[in-house]
């Protein structure tokens, strides 16, 4: 007959044993805490992977002017892929200004974008993806037709991921006082003049796709 202590539980064993499957059990707080740790680091990476990283940016042209704002208006997109003009980020709203006068422009490139008459750029799109930055698109937000604005815009051509296309960022969008404004034209260089149907109270161009430089 086998000694009463080989009958006895270990209950020190059991106890370990307990404590190990609690502490490797999916369900735990700690466990749960550290695969959502994981899963979002797996995100982040996913997200980096699928952005296009940018290779190279040239400097074909610089903008700064004095304008006024003629408003916000939206325009859909009349491209012809499959894509158009509902998924394609090229419809939506769009801010038009008038060039009043020009307190500098440079055109390091061969293919930079001469001086402009009117300006308009795309705020966001038909799925209110922003095409500008939030503060830029708060800017905007906070004009009335008529109002003065320093507007000051880039023109650059940019690889990334091995395609290369035409960027016009926004750098500049500021509201000035009517006499501020009025001061700056007195020595900026004049616009040149607006093509028929699109001066000053005209309807803004339609959107288009940039032409290659």
């Amino acid at each position: 007959m086998a000694p009463a202590s080989a009958l006895k539980p270990n209950v020190s064993r059991r106890c370990c044993m307990s404590k190990e499957r609690k502490h490797l059990h999916p369900h735990t707080p700690r466990a749960a805490s550290a695969l959502a740790l994981v899963a979002a680091a797996l995100a982040a990476c996913a997200a980096l992977a699928a952005e296009p990283k940018e290779q190279k940016r040239e400097l074909l042209a610089e903008h700064a002017t004095v304008a006024k704002y003629d408003g916000l208006k939206y325009q859909q997109c009349r491209g012809m892929t499959a894509r158009c003009p509902d998924q394609c980020g090229g419809s939506g709203n769009f801010a038009s200004f008038t060039i009043l006068g020009y307190l500098a422009y440079n055109k390091p490139g061969k293919y930079g974008d001469p001086k402009q008459a009117r300006y308009t750029f795309q705020v966001d799109d038909n799925m209110k993806n922003l095409k500008v930055s939030a503060e830029i698109r708060d800017a905007v937000k906070a004009l009335k037709p008529g109002d003065h604005v320093l507007l000051s815009w880039r023109h650059d051509y940019v690889t990334k991921n091995g395609s290369s296309g035409p960027e016009r960022p926004i750098t500049k969008l500021e509201k000035t006082t009517d006499e501020r404004a009025r001061k700056l034209l007195e020595t900026a260089e004049k616009p040149p003049e607006a093509p028929a149907g699109k001066g000053p109270g005209g309807p803004a161009p339609a959107p288009t796709r940039p032409a290659p430089r």
